[in-house]
């Protein structure tokens, strides 16, 4: 009996049993990536942002500048319904100014739905891609630029 604790523990635990992450793009509006933040360290660093349990299964955190004002974290779900839910309820949550954001305003794409905000001085953009939700912060100068591009990127 123990075995069998020990020997599911490893495999539900293993590294190599997280969903994948997206290789993140190279550059973005002219930014280089700096550097990275994935597995345990990134799943702790949204887990302490949200306060709570997310349902995130893995993230990776992409710092495209060295201030640290432009930032992609993307984070994958077992489904697209539960990223799905996951945006939804990131919106609803901000829906009423708090946690220094203002309401995230909902834009129709041609790539699905996209919520837009400011808050601490950035600007931030967040939507789905199947089972992957993306959170973009930037100054607001590159907001633009950054955010037409990683809407028509493709994490995979």
């Amino acid at each position: 009996m123990i075995c069998l604790i020990c020997i599911i523990s490893v495999t539900c635990c293993s590294k190599n049993n997280l969903p994948a992450t997206p290789e993140l793009p190279r550059m973005i509006a002219g930014m280089k990536l700096e550097r990275t933040l994935s597995g345990v360290k990134a799943n702790k660093f949204v887990f302490r942002m949200h306060g709570r349990a997310t349902g995130v299964r893995n993230s990776i955190i992409g710092y495209y500048d060295e201030t640290e004002r432009n930032v992609l974290y993307v984070s994958s779900f077992e489904t697209d319904e539960l990223a799905q839910a996951a945006l939804q309820k990131m919106a609803s949550k901000m829906a009423g100014a708090t946690m220094g954001f203002e309401p995230a305003r909902r834009e129709e794409s041609e790539n699905g739905l996209v919520y837009r905000t400011e808050g601490m001085g950035l600007s931030h953009f967040f939507f789905r891609q199947d089972s992957f939700v993306i959170w973009w912060h930037s100054a607001p100068d590159k907001a633009e630029a950054s955010s037409g591009f990683l809407l028509s990127y493709q994490f995979k």
